[in-house]
């Protein structure tokens, strides 16, 4: 496979890491494979698959895939979305030679749930290079954050987004465990729109003072109350130098309860 020649098409220069509006750093040398349904005519997962499960020595003609973008359609469904069915295909790609050098992946607005989560967290601790992962709006549900919680000590990753997901309680408090490990390198957690409430407010709270990685956490519209807030309070007054940005809005929490970051 040879890098694409000038005039061809706008997918295949994004494929061989020529200029791509999707790139989410301003230079690298790797590749950039955003895939759409609105971008092409077979599916989100073929388009990936097409290149990510190349050989290792087809796949470096174009230099290593860096960043890997398989968004869905925002808060809508639609037919392209990746589902829990082709969760393994995809988590088989990402354990091949080719996926070795992911650093990005965007799986946004699909529609994977507990089963295909559970498929790819086996799968993601392969990918050592891995440090931003969003799989926002992907109805995860409780088990799907426990699942994510145990790949956690077994990656790198510095940028996690679970927002939109219904993580509820028990998927909060299992991230928060995995979060108190030595391992734990998350620096921005978005754990916004998951209904964690109370319980699960407390335990991500309570989880602030072990932790001395995290700078930026959204926990923003979680049915936190006063309880939440006070952990919180307590939480701060412990200490936890690198937090800088903590977003509560859209909780339930009086403003006498309202933590404030020094």
């Amino acid at each position: 496979m040879a890098c694409p020649e000038q005039g061809e098409s706008r997918e295949e220069a994004e494929l061989c890491g020529q200029s791509s509006p999707y790139a989410t750093s301003s230079t690298t040398a790797g590749n950039h494979l955003k895939a759409t349904p609105s971008a092409r005519e077979d599916s989100s997962l073929q388009a990936a698959m097409s290149f990510v499960s190349l050989p290792v020595e087809e796949a470096g003609t174009c230099g290593d895939l860096v960043h890997l973008i398989l968004g869905g359609c925002s808060a809508l469904r639609c037919a392209d979305a990746v589902s829990a069915e082709q969760a393994p295909a995809l988590a088989s790609a990402l354990a091949s030679p080719a996926a070795a050098a992911l650093e990005v992946l965007i799986l946004s607005s699909n529609e994977l749930g507990p089963e295909g989560i559970d498929v790819l967290s086996a799968a993601l601790p392969r990918c050592q290079g891995l440090r931003h992962l969003d799989v926002s709006w992907n109805s995860l549900g409780p088990s799907g954050g426990e699942a994510i919680a145990q790949a956690l000590p077994s990656m790198s990753l510095l940028q996690l987004d679970l927002s939109s997901n219904q993580l509820e309680a028990e998927g909060a408090k299992a991230l928060a465990e995995a979060l108190t490990m030595p391992e734990a390198t998350i620096t921005a957690l978005d754990l916004s729109w998951n209904a964690i409430g109370e319980e699960g407010g407390i335990a991500i709270a309570r989880m602030l003072p072990l932790n001395r990685r995290l700078r930026r956490l959204n926990l923003a519209i979680n049915e936190m109350k006063a309880a939440s807030g006070r952990a919180f309070c307590d939480a701060l007054a412990r200490g936890h130098p690198s937090l800088e940005e903590l977003d509560l809005d859209g909780n339930d929490i009086p403003e006498d309860d309202m933590p404030r970051l020094p």
